[in-house]
């Protein structure tokens, strides 16, 4: 299910939104929830709630949209967010969060819905690729973009989860090989990661989104570092 969030302090515009989403080639594949202000929206993400896409309008009256973006890239690198408002004020700040674009009302609703079918589209794409495990227990599909890291110790691999943890005997050199297209990197001897999960890096130490913590070898530090700024900017 794709999660949408309308984020409008004004009842109206916030209305013509959803009616308007509810045009989309897959609507009946997601799920749209409302927020009258930004504060609503950073209430949700402190209750560990997540989206796939924001729909974020500027000028609100309690906590404004560039505040509210500011707050999400900081635990979310990776939803989509979308700037819907009246003026151009912002325009320049929106692009500091990483929105994708940048809309002014009236919205022209078939550029808009294009624009949010190819984010969809995206989204589906990247969901459907998965990684097969062999072990013991049978074969096991698991979503790629569900992996937070893989961890090697003695010849065992465990990769960890939104879920659980699945083990299965394997070569951490091969399993790297296998991923890396896709956004994964080996950090240190025993672990790749996620680039999508990463909330901080702080000298040998990565502390991702679930707020596991693995070593970062000093050697690969740069090349993180710099997989990470490219990443963010791809994204």
């Amino acid at each position: 299910m794709i999660r949408i969030a309308i984020v409008d302090d004004n009842p109206f515009d916030a209305k013509w939104i959803l009616e308007c989403l509810k045009k989309l080639n897959n609507a009946n594949e997601c799920e749209f929830i409302c927020f009258h202000d930004g504060q609503d929206l950073i209430d949700a993400y402190n209750r560990n709630e997540r989206f796939d896409i924001i729909l974020l309008d500027m000028l609100m009256e309690k906590v404004n949209g560039l505040d509210t973006a500011k707050y999400i890239r900081q635990v979310d690198q990776d939803v989509e967010i979308l700037i819907i408002t009246s003026t151009l004020e912002y325009a320049v700040e929106g692009y500091t969060v990483n929105a994708r674009r940048y809309y002014t009302k009236p919205l022209q609703q078939d550029e808009f819905l294009k624009e949010v079918n190819n984010i969809i589209l995206n989204l589906k794409k990247n969901d459907s690729l998965t990684l097969t495990i062999h072990n013991l227990h049978g074969i096991t599909k698991i979503k790629l973009n569900e992996i937070y890291y893989i961890e090697s110790l003695s010849r065992t691999l465990t990769i960890h989860t939104q879920t659980s943890e699945i083990s299965m005997n394997g070569k951490i050199s091969e399993m790297e090989e296998s991923v890396a297209p896709y956004g994964f990197m080996r950090v240190h001897k025993s672990f790749i990661v996620n680039l999508k999960y990463i909330k901080n890096i702080f000298k040998d130490v990565i502390t991702l989104d679930n707020n596991d913590t693995i070593l970062l070898s000093k050697h690969k530090s740069k090349q993180v570092h710099d997989a990470l700024m490219q990443y963010i900017q791809n994204r």
